[in-house]
């Protein structure tokens, strides 16, 4: 039994360092064709293998010192919310490793 069997299929255009875990990033020849990225060509940094989440079943609990403790369904999170869209810049510490190593040797994944 594989635990990373279920993982989802990736983008092929993506540079992979590892597979299991996964870790691949975007080449840099493609960085500036937009300034937006496009969810199939997103980096991926995993430590662990993708959750296999059964919708039926799955329940978020939001709870904390002086708050009234709150379950939802995956349903719940797709209906009960107005959806917004963010533009937002998020990158990983990994990113462009290779390159910062080819300066001074750094740690983690390549």
């Amino acid at each position: 039994d594989d635990p990373y069997d279920a993982d989802p299929d990736r983008h092929p255009g993506l540079i992979f360092h590892n597979n299991k875990p996964c870790n691949a990033e975007l080449p840099s020849e493609l960085m500036m064709d937009s300034w937006l990225t496009p969810n199939p060509v997103w980096f991926i940094r995993h430590h662990h293998p993708v959750p296999v989440v059964d919708a039926e079943k799955y329940r978020l609990v939001v709870d904390g010192v002086g708050i009234k403790s709150v379950t939802l369904s995956l349903e719940d999170l797709k209906s009960r919310f107005v959806k917004r869209e963010v533009t937002a810049t998020l990158q990983c510490g990994g990113n462009r490793r290779s390159e910062l190593d080819q300066i001074q040797k750094t740690g983690g994944i390549p």
